[in-house]
Parts: structure tokens; C-alpha cells; sequence
């Protein structure tokens, strides 16, 4: 695939390794994904 699939929403944290000139691929590491619910709000209590 070229997108991977992470829900609804996701929260990443970048810059683990920051980039020098020229900038190779900033690091980045996937903290959480998920789904909203039927009225589309945001998950509670994550």
C-alpha cells in the first residue's frame, strides 16, 4: 500500500533524528491511531 491505514486520526512524533543539509527522511515514530465513534467524536480516556 502506498498509505498505510491508521484510522481516523494519529499522533506522531517526529525529529528523533534531525535532518542535515540536505535533509535525509526525518526520523518518525507512531505514538497512537484510532477510530471516531457514531457522532464522530474523539476517543476519551486514551
Amino acid at each position: 500500500m502506498v498509505f498505510p491505514r491508521l484510522g481516523d486520526w494519529a499522533i506522531f512524533k517526529t525529529g528523533d533524528n534531525p535532518p542535515t543539509a540536505p535533509a535525509p527522511q526525518v526520523g518518525e515514530t507512531l505514538l497512537t491511531s484510532g477510530f471516531f465513534g457514531e457522532s464522530w467524536s474523539a476517543p476519551i480516556g486514551r
